[in-house]
């Protein structure tokens, strides 16, 4: 793939990437892939989470660099730490822009022990549900945090609420660019779907799917945070009862097998599909009729826009971040009681029985997030390129 001709040498922080299959990650794989495939020049630079896993690899032509073991405790984070500054010290006069993709410790690092005066630009990605995780209302920014916004080139705000949260924390106006995450939609005529459920058949037999099945799938971790097991619970009675109903638990963790053991104790083991995860979900997303994000506060980042762009009804709990971002109604079809076996049960059950209204709630949900601005990242980047060059 050709880089277009002056475009800015892009290095993207982050803790977590491929073959992570996190909500962040994917919205992470999606915008870097987008702005590769617009000729950008982007590299990765993140942590090794595996001794077995090669310190250099490439990503859909993307060059990607692990640089030591993951900070899983504060022994490991000051390894990690050290070893950060030095990688980018080394480094940074291959690149004209840094981008670190959380206000988080590894924006710390690098603002803080990368000497300035040869270091590039940094832009630093501030999302509270991300740094959050999704689960906390009430959580505030920490020293560290507040320390890197405040020394970053550029904060990037990704919706209006963080916007506003950056502006409340003191955050000046004029470093602050507020760009929606670039999730582009699938396409999903009848040719693409049946061409699409060919192609996870062969990936994987267990993918098998006819065109009157109903194919339901959760495209997050398999951890119990992430609503895993609630869904299990929820949707495992149904399966026994509904012959044409495929349900694929996409993703994975260290719980895999717990929950693996969870579905042969109740005998559903061989109804309810864990392939793994995909370094791609697109063609899966072609053949979902419904998506389940169990866990509140999850999936905002990229498989509910994603979703909701591309026109597939999907399941998630009420809060007032999701009504943001999709203007869903809280009493509606796409939302059930957070935590609450029994409200996800009688929603699949509703949508087995009667599909229509949530369709119709899935095209409303589209109409509000398609009409907001369609983010140019590539033009900000450029902007920022050269703007800082000459300062």
């Amino acid at each position: 793939m050709s880089v277009a001709p002056g475009a800015p040498r892009l290095l993207v922080v982050t803790r977590r990437f491929w073959p992570s299959s996190s909500d962040s990650t994917q919205r992470l794989m999606s915008w870097t892939s987008s702005l590769q495939a617009r000729g950008a020049n982007v590299s990765i630079l993140t942590a090794r989470w595996h001794s077995s896993w090669s310190t250099r690899v490439d990503f859909r032509e993307m060059p990607v660099h692990r640089f030591e073991y993951a900070p899983t405790n504060p022994i490991r984070a000051a390894r990690y730490s050290r070893g950060l500054a030095d990688w980018v010290s080394k480094n940074c006069a291959n690149f004209d822009l840094i981008y670190c993709d959380a206000a988080d410790l590894e924006a710390n690092v690098i603002l803080t022990h990368v000497a300035g005066l040869h270091r590039p630009p940094v832009i630093v990605r501030f999302d509270p549900l991300e740094l959050s995780d999704g689960c906390d209302p009430h959580w505030q920014p920490g020293t560290k945090t507040l320390d890197a916004l405040r020394r970053a080139s550029l904060v990037v705000a990704p919706r209006a609420d963080a916007y506003q949260r950056l502006r409340a924390i003191g955050i000046q106006e004029s470093k602050v660019e507020t760009l929606p995450d670039l999730v582009p939609p699938v396409s999903r005529t009848d040719l693409a779907r049946a061409a699409a459920r060919n192609a996870v058949a062969d990936i994987n037999h267990d993918l098998f799917a006819r065109s009157t099945d109903r194919v339901v799938i959760c495209p997050l971790e398999l951890t119990r945070k992430a609503g895993a097991e609630l869904l299990i619970r929820a949707i495992g009675p149904l399966v026994q009862d509904h012959r044409a109903l495929r349900v694929w638990l996409l993703g994975d963790s260290a719980e895999r097998s717990r929950l693996y053991d969870q579905l042969r104790y109740n005998g559903w083991h061989n109804l309810i599909a864990m392939p793994g995860a995909f370094e791609d979900l697109d063609e899966v997303l072609r053949v979902a009729d419904l998506c389940v994000v169990p866990a509140r506060g999850h999936g905002l980042s990229w498989v509910i826009p994603k979703c909701a762009a591309s026109s597939i009804p999907f399941l998630t709990p009420d809060s007032p971040e999701l009504r943001s971002l999709v203007n869903c109604d809280a009493s509606g079809p796409l939302t059930f009681r957070d935590g609450d076996v029994e409200s996800l049960r009688n929603k699949l059950n509703q949508w087995l029985n009667s599909p229509l209204p949530f369709r119709t709630a899935i095209a409303n949900a589209r109409e509000h997030l398609v009409s907001q601005p369609v983010p140019a990242w590539d033009a900000m980047l450029a902007r920022a390129a050269a703007t800082f060059s000459k300062s």
